[in-house]
């Protein structure tokens, strides 16, 4: 496990990895636990005032993680696809914990953006998911240079062990 978050993280800074490390389902299915686990402990924090379990929130997770990587193992070769995907995930995890950690670590020290004050005066545009867009789209640019980075060095490394030289 440790060797694809290495892969992550140097794909993190759009660094290409020479060899990437052949790991199997069980990666995957770890890394992805880790990345449910995550997800379910930030909405946790954003819900602190008055956190109440849901069990649509869960099943909801679940679905969205499981069509995720479903929809990417379409576009991976398919002697690269468990170490890119399980590399996406770990990626994922990554980006989740600093995103949530800068977003809840700038909300304990600096006072309200001009985002939040904007959106004090026009809670319409809160209800409307200005918010959420804008941090979606934070989480977008910072994910895909990782992702293309993780995809060459799959895409390098099964073509190399495919190689009938």
């Amino acid at each position: 496990m440790w060797s694809v978050f290495k892969f992550a993280a140097r794909a993190a800074i759009w660094r290409p990895t020479p060899n990437p490390p052949l790991v199997g389902l069980s990666t995957l299915v770890g890394w992805t636990l880790v990345l449910a686990l995550v997800r379910g402990v930030v909405q946790l924090l954003d819900a602190i005032p008055s956190p109440v379990f849901n069990p649509y929130g869960l099943n909801a997770l679940i679905a969205w993680l499981v069509i995720a990587i479903a929809v990417a193992a379409f576009f991976v070769r398919p002697g690269a696809r468990m170490t890119f995907l399980s590399a996406m995930v770990a990626l994922s995890v990554l980006t989740e914990v600093v995103l949530s950690a800068i977003r809840l670590g700038l909300a304990l020290v600096l006072p309200p953006s001009p985002i939040g004050l904007v959106l004090s005066l026009f809670p319409a545009l809160s209800a409307h998911g200005l918010n959420d867009w804008a941090e979606g789209a934070i989480s977008i640019r910072r994910w895909c240079p990782g992702s293309a980075a993780c995809s060459r060095s799959s895409a390098a490394s099964s073509r190399a062990r495919n190689c009938d030289c």
